[in-house]
């Protein structure tokens, strides 16, 4: 199916099935894998709820546990964690707006060349035209760049999209509660 996705990012209970893909069929067993009772909606709490919400059936859950890369540093951590899932059509890691994350999510899918990345966008953009250069890793060392692009690199394939603006979306764990 081209309709089944993954998520990665930061789950509420920071210990659930921790780099580990982990298959979900609807918005009830993902509070109960990955929530529990907290009302700390992440990045990934409101992707999934989103997906769900707009007709989604099954994805997978990839939590990082900690605010760490989504490359996980090596072994089949983070996003190389999904290698071993053949059925994934779409990957996404939400918040995830740096370069090194733009990177790992086009050079995972680039390299299984059966899924495509959906990359997110900076919620604070200072200057449109900035959406137009390609965002760069900054090199330890040497001075931050006043300005740096905020687009990711183009996808060799066609691998990736890049979607902008960012939505203003309600807490699903807090009633009446606005978020970006």
């Amino acid at each position: 199916s081209t309709s089944i996705a993954a998520f990665i990012g930061l789950a509420p209970k920071a210990d659930a099935h921790v780099n580990e893909p982990w298959p979900v069929v609807n918005w009830t067993q993902f509070l109960n894998e990955f929530v529990g009772g907290s009302t700390n909606a992440t990045n990934l709490v409101h992707a999934v709820f989103g997906f769900f919400q707009n007709g989604g059936r099954r994805c997978y859950i990839v939590n990082l546990g900690d605010d760490g890369p989504i490359s996980g540093g090596g072994g089949r951590r983070g996003v190389a964690a999904l290698e071993a899932v053949d059925e994934v059509a779409m990957v996404a890691a939400p918040g995830y707006t740096n370069p090194e994350s733009y990177d790992d999510l086009l050079s995972h899918c680039e390299k299984m060349q059966d899924r495509i990345a959906i990359l997110d966008a900076p919620c604070e953009v200072r200057k449109l035209d900035l959406l137009t250069t390609v965002a760069t890793p900054h090199v330890p060392g040497t001075p931050e760049p006043l300005e740096r692009g905020l687009r990711p690199r183009m996808s060799d394939g066609g691998y990736g999209a890049f979607y902008f603006p960012c939505l203003l979306v309600r807490n699903p764990l807090v009633r009446g509660e606005q978020v970006i």
